[in-house]
């Protein structure tokens, strides 16, 4: 199925959210308040701004895995669940660093 920019609506259809918060690291030191504000935001989209409970995934410490992210991020981004009127939110806090890459150019990653 293709969509032009023409056929999405000027509203959204439903919300969904992808909300993860890492306090504790295997080889990074801890944050301290990463997982409390990823809570937080959830319950914002939640009770603010009417998401669908069942439409915000929460991922904390060790279920914040690259998998278990992914594997929501992919669901998301199959249109299984997600119509194209439909408005994704993604919010990461976890620790992120910068490495130089081969063509010396800065690069900013996050971490699991």
């Amino acid at each position: 199925m293709s969509y032009s920019l023409t056929s999405y609506s000027t509203s959204y259809r439903s919300s969904w959210a992808l909300v993860v918060g890492i306090n504790r690291y295997r080889n990074m030191p801890p944050l301290n308040h990463a997982a409390n504000d990823a809570a937080a935001v959830a319950d914002t989209l939640i009770n603010r701004f009417r998401f669908p409970t069942q439409q915000v995934v929460l991922l904390q410490d060790e279920l914040a895995t690259q998998d278990n992210v992914m594997s929501v991020f992919d669901t998301l981004a199959s249109q299984q669940f997600v119509d194209p009127d439909d408005r994704i939110m993604v919010y990461f806090a976890v620790h992120g660093i910068t490495r130089e890459a081969r063509d010396g150019a800065m690069v900013g990653y996050l971490t699991y």
